[in-house]
This record gives C-alpha cells, sequence and structure tokens, in this order.
C-alpha cells in the first residue's frame, strides 16, 4: 500500500478574516457551533476592536467551503460586511482524529 492510500480523504485549510459587527454578538460561539456540526477543526477569535473575527478551519473540503460560505450571514446580532479567505497548509493531513474547534480569547 502506497503511503498516499494512508493519508485518507483529502483535506483543505482556509484562513478567513470576517468583518462587521462581528463581536460582542455570540458570534465565536455560533462559529464553534457551525464548524463542529460540519465535522471540521480549527480556532476562532476576536481580533482588533471589535470589528474583525479571525478563523482557521481544517477538514473535508465541501464542508470547509460551507462554513466559508455561512459565515457570510453569521448568528442573528452580527451584521457581516466582508469575509476574506485563503488557503494554508493542512495540519492534519495524515490524522484519523479530527481536533476539535475551538475559541480562542
Amino acid at each position: 500500500m502506497a503511503s498516499d492510500e494512508k493519508a485518507g480523504p483529502p483535506r483543505l485549510r482556509l484562513h478567513l478574516m470576517v468583518r462587521g459587527h462581528v463581536q460582542g454578538v455570540g458570534f465565536r460561539a455560533w462559529a464553534a457551533q457551525a464548524a463542529n456540526d460540519l465535522g471540521l477543526s480549527g480556532y476562532v477569535m476576536n481580533r482588533g476592536t471589535g470589528d474583525l473575527v479571525e478563523a482557521e478551519v481544517e477538514g473535508e473540503p465541501a464542508a470547509v467551503r460551507r462554513f466559508a460560505q455561512i459565515l457570510h450571514h453569521g448568528p442573528p446580532l452580527a451584521a457581516v460586511r466582508s469575509v476574506q479567505s485563503r488557503a494554508v497548509p493542512v495540519r492534519h493531513a495524515h490524522s484519523t482524529v479530527v481536533p476539535p474547534f475551538v475559541i480562542r480569547r
């Protein structure tokens, strides 16, 4: 068996920056729940002075893309202005255990 056969399905990792009214509205908890529901790992944290949330998410490519799409809406009290994303190197490509998605302070 070749080593790439042991790697499992392909994975994607995105770094995302969400701007708008996204702090103090439950955005991080909402994003963590969405990521966990999609079986993704990574983190979400507040940045700056109240209008920026950073996230990094990894998992099955379709689920990662779905997560990036739903960030455009946010929880009910949020007002998302923009979501920027870029692919970054996968960290858990050969792991059969998906690390949890965490909320960072």
